[in-house]
């Protein structure tokens, strides 16, 4: 199939060029053989010019991927963690991930087809935390909630807003409000 670059390539470049060039062989080779033989060239050149623009590139887009497709296609380590609490008009923002430990930020999270989800420790485990721990997973029903139920927050389970969710990144915020004062934690995960 030709595509777009080759189909203006061959209107704006070799055709105008085919059609100088040609005249020229006709003028200069004026034998029986060469007539014929530049008649059969041209042909031949305009059969293959009509095949080139009559392919067309197929346009369409692939079916893009669920949101499940999304989640479970790949693992997710965090890779940036804030909070931000207003009380009383005043709003105190927090890097809660410069506060991470070492052996936290190499975490991972894996989203199975099956609705299950694996909190793992990584390569460097936190003391006395186990290595693998299996939580459960969720979609609301307009998928712009995620509810995760991780052995911590067992047997309830913690519903999270989708802010973003592409092939490689996932962001989800929690807001509690309590008392006129808000709490908002946003989690951005990478994909690996």
């Amino acid at each position: 199939m030709a595509t777009q670059v080759d189909e203006l390539i061959l209107s704006q470049w070799v055709l105008p060029l085919m059609l100088t060039v040609i005249p020229l062989i006709f003028t200069h080779f004026n034998s029986l053989f060469m007539k014929r033989f530049s008649r059969t060239i041209l042909l031949l050149l305009a059969t293959c010019s009509v095949a080139f623009t009559a392919c067309k590139k197929d346009d369409e887009d692939p079916t893009p991927k669920t949101k499940a497709e999304l989640l479970t296609a790949k693992s997710w380590r965090v890779s940036a963690d804030a909070s931000t609490v207003t009380s009383g008009g005043t709003t105190v923002s927090n890097d809660d991930y410069a506060d991470y430990e070492a052996c936290e930020k190499d975490n991972f999270t894996k989203f199975e087809v099956n609705k299950v989800a694996k909190f793992d420790e990584g390569t460097t485990s936190c003391s006395g935390n186990p290595q693998t721990e299996i939580g459960s997973w969720d979609f609301n029903s307009d998928q712009t909630k995620l509810s995760l139920m991780s052995p911590d927050s067992a047997p309830s389970s913690t519903s999270l807003d989708i802010v973003e969710l592409t092939e490689t990144t996932l962001k989800l915020r929690y807001t509690i409000a309590s008392g006129g004062d808000t709490n908002t934690k946003t989690t951005t995960y990478t994909a690996f």
